[in-house]
This record gives structure tokens, C-alpha cells and sequence, in this order.
């Protein structure tokens, strides 16, 4: 059994396949990541198919050694394009300034990744830093205050 995620359209080399024992590896961790911190990714099914589209949540990050809390979204391939990533983004932006005492939240992107930077647009964030290292690679990192993302949502 193989499952596929993957992080915008950043290019098949960013493409994860996961073994049966990499995804209970990833189980493991995400649990962990619940029980430190009180959040992590969230399976979204697309209601009328009962499809999973993408896995998307807050988690928690270092950045330039500051502990933020950040919006991740992964969705497959296929359903790519159709809205989940923003709608799935205001909805955790929405959970986490209620859930959080944050006055920002962050999303960390890929410099070459240009629909998630889309998504980070849609719903209100801005880019704050450049070329900052997040999980060992260089990112841009995005932010938006509670206030933003309600008007864009709204």
C-alpha cells in the first residue's frame, strides 16, 4: 500500500510516496505532535465522494529560532485547484486564533512554490522573510494577523 503527498506544485521531486511503514511512522509522529502541542495535521474528506483530498492543519514551527505556530496544507494532485487548500487554511486560521493566544499565524513556503503562495494571498497573508530555513530547507515565510484573515474569509 502506497499513499501520495505532496506541497503545491513544487515539482515531482518534492512528490512523497509512503510506504505502509512510513505512514505509520507519520501517524506516530502527527499523534505526538497532538499530544505536544494540542494540534496537528487534519485529514479533509471531500463530503459527496468520501475522498480524502489532502491532509491540512496548524503545527508548530521554528523559525530563525522563534516558535510560531503554522498553517500547512497538502493537497493530492488530483484535487488540485478547486479551493480546498483556502477554504481548509481559514477554517485552521480561524481555529487557531480562537484555540491559541498567537496574534499571528505563519505559513512557511517554498520560495518556487507559487499556488501555495496563492493560498497564503487568498486569505490574507503577506510575506514577512525570505529565504528563512524551515525543516532544513529555504523558505518564505508568510504571516497574518486574526482581523486579515476574517476579512478575507468573509
Amino acid at each position: 500500500m502506497n499513499a501520495h503527498c505532496s506541497a503545491g506544485d513544487v515539482g515531482d521531486g518534492f512528490e512523497i510516496v509512503y510506504d505502509v511503514h512510513a505512514i505509520d511512522e507519520w501517524v506516530a509522529k502527527s499523534q505526538q505532535r497532538e499530544a505536544d502541542d494540542g494540534h496537528a495535521f487534519w485529514l479533509a474528506v471531500e463530503r459527496s465522494m468520501q475522498q480524502p483530498v489532502g491532509i491540512y492543519g496548524p503545527l508548530r514551527a521554528t523559525v530563525d529560532s522563534e516558535s510560531l505556530v503554522e498553517i500547512g496544507w497538502y493537497t493530492h494532485r488530483v484535487h488540485r485547484g478547486r479551493g480546498y487548500a483556502a477554504e481548509a487554511a481559514v477554517a485552521i486560521a480561524k481555529w487557531v486564533f480562537k484555540n491559541r493566544p498567537v496574534e499571528q499565524v505563519h505559513a512557511c513556503i517554498l520560495t518556487q512554490n507559487i499556488p501555495s503562495q496563492r493560498v497564503a494571498a487568498a486569505i490574507g497573508m503577506q510575506r514577512v522573510k525570505r529565504d528563512v530555513m524551515h525543516a532544513d530547507i529555504p523558505h518564505d515565510l508568510f504571516a497574518v494577523a486574526e482581523a486579515a484573515v476574517r476579512s478575507k474569509a468573509e
